[in-house]
């Protein structure tokens, strides 16, 4: 990792701050940790089906523009 290599603090903080950044604008994951009953209850999520199983497939999960 850059990060870990540059000295300079100033640097440093320039790429850790770039690197969340990227991470918030292409939020392609949700991490949901220790849920045993994840639910989605905003009408805005669409492709939500409750697991029948430990797994929880996200994949087809899509959030709406709210209504104008």
């Amino acid at each position: 990792m850059i990060a870990l290599a540059v000295m300079l603090d100033v640097e440093r903080t320039k790429i850790l701050q770039r690197l969340h950044e990227i991470a918030v604008e292409d939020a392609a994951r949700i991490l949901i940790v220790h849920d045993l009953n994840p639910r989605a209850l905003s009408p805005r999520v669409i492709g939500f089906v409750q697991a029948q199983s430990w797994y929880q497939d996200l994949t087809p999960i899509v959030v709406t523009s709210p209504p104008n």
